[in-house]
């Protein structure tokens, strides 16, 4: 037997993902960064940015215009292709006139750098500002390094995205059409938070703030529809940052929420080498699903040939490719609930997804769209239920385990099974 070692936090319920192509396992909880593996090695999917912006160093011989520049760069971990954030813009640089055309530029040592980390990618302006574009890349360890810059700037590269950051942390994670999709969200509320007005900190008490809050809404109870987004935090000392800075009267021992939209859908963007292009979630890969009810949140997510299921805890959801990166959703039906997000499985043949639930019934959608049927014989729901004395007996399932069960359609036989 092969022993996976992941590093993941004990104790902490994981939902996991498998992307085919590169063949990553990936495994979320809501809580914690999600997790990447390969087999060999495990990350933290998601990279810091940079502690510092890049610094002016000395002129040196290039093919620079002469003029102002700007610079940034990132961390990149090799295995993969994945890059992080940028560290923002650096301050203004100067090309000098010929031979001294070039730029060198100091990159800051960094020893909390992460694992994996092996390479910075820099990106530069054209001459007098603008847009910034691939300049290139080194090998970096952690320590501090100068890069030089030479290119003329039309032998510049891409220009450089938004879509470097970190994947939020959501519960459910699965892999649809070369694509990780996440779905929901968890709401925060251990211990107690204090905050003062017009500063960006916010210190918790006897909470369990996590990397994987960045990106997330930090909402004061009493403070209304008034949220904050955490842009940073410090795990050893329980401190995050917020965004703009804190309105509100201040508080030591303050009640509060850490959250998402509970009822977003966010997908990765895989390119045709199944490189995590990036490895971040990009801001317009996502799908808002409208809820019925305030309370209404995620409750799971599942797939079948061309769809993903999704599941809240009033209604279900399709969400249907229709382009290489576009996405088209439909109300499959409502009020039907599901007791776990792990209990759907499709029949291929005749366009069957299955799935058992709040009630412990087996139902089925019968190859249509806002249709559904029950498929739970007597015998069968009386298994589910626990109830039935007959042939079946040793077949009982323990409804109070309906939360830890997972669910797989043998189209041989025609069998559903429950696990």
């Amino acid at each position: 037997m092969a022993v996976l070692i992941t590093g993941l936090a004990q104790n902490v319920k994981y939902d996991w993902a498998v992307l085919g192509t590169p063949r990553l396992l990936f495994l979320s909880n809501g809580v914690n960064r999600i997790r990447i593996t390969d087999g060999i090695n495990a990350w933290d999917c998601g990279i810091d940015e940079p502690a510092a912006v890049a610094t002016f160093s000395a002129n040196i011989n290039g093919s620079l215009s002469t003029g102002q520049y700007m610079f940034d760069y990132c961390y990149r971990r090799s295995k993969h292709s994945i890059v992080g954030n940028g560290a923002g813009a650096s301050a203004v640089m100067n090309a000098a006139a010929n031979p001294n055309d070039g730029i060198r530029i100091t990159i800051a040592a960094n020893s909390a750098v992460q694992s994996g980390i092996d390479q910075i990618e820099v990106y530069r302006t054209l001459v007098a500002g603008g847009l910034f574009f691939y300049d290139g890349r080194k090998s970096y360890s952690g320590s501090g390094i100068t890069y030089d810059s030479t290119a003329a700037d039309t032998a510049l590269g891409a220009q450089m995205s938004s879509n470097h950051g970190t994947p939020l942390a959501r519960p459910y994670i699965e892999t649809f059409g070369e694509q990780i999709h996440i779905w929901g969200s968890r709401t925060h509320n251990d211990g107690t938070m204090a905050v003062t007005n017009a500063s960006a900190t916010i210190t918790g008490t006897s909470t369990n703030l996590t990397k994987g809050m960045v990106g997330m809404r930090f909402n004061r109870t009493g403070d209304g529809s008034k949220f904050y987004t955490i842009t940073a935090v410090d795990v050893s000392a329980q401190t995050a940052t917020i965004s703009p800075v804190y309105e509100g009267v201040t508080g030591a021992t303050v009640a509060y929420t850490i959250s998402l939209n509970p009822l977003r859908s966010e997908w990765s963007l895989i390119d045709t080498s199944a490189n995590i292009r990036p490895e971040s979630f990009p801001t317009d890969n996502y799908e808002d699903f409208q809820g019925g009810a305030d309370n209404e949140k995620a409750s799971g997510i599942g797939k079948t040939n061309n769809q993903l299921v999704l599941f809240t805890n009033f209604s279900t959801y399709t969400q249907t490719r229709v382009g290489a990166n576009t996405y088209r959703k439909d109300l499959l039906l409502p009020g039907v609930g599901c007791g776990n997000f792990r209990t759907i499985a499709n029949e291929p043949r005749a366009g069957n997804l299955f799935w058992q639930n709040q009630h412990g019934q087996v139902m089925r959608t019968g190859g249509i769209a806002g249709s559904t049927f029950n498929v739970s014989e007597h015998f069968i729901a009386n298994i589910l239920n626990g109830t039935h004395e007959g042939i079946h007996r040793n077949l009982r399932v323990d409804t109070d385990k309906y939360a830890s069960g997972h669910a797989i359609y043998y189209g041989f036989k025609d069998w559903y099974m429950l696990f």
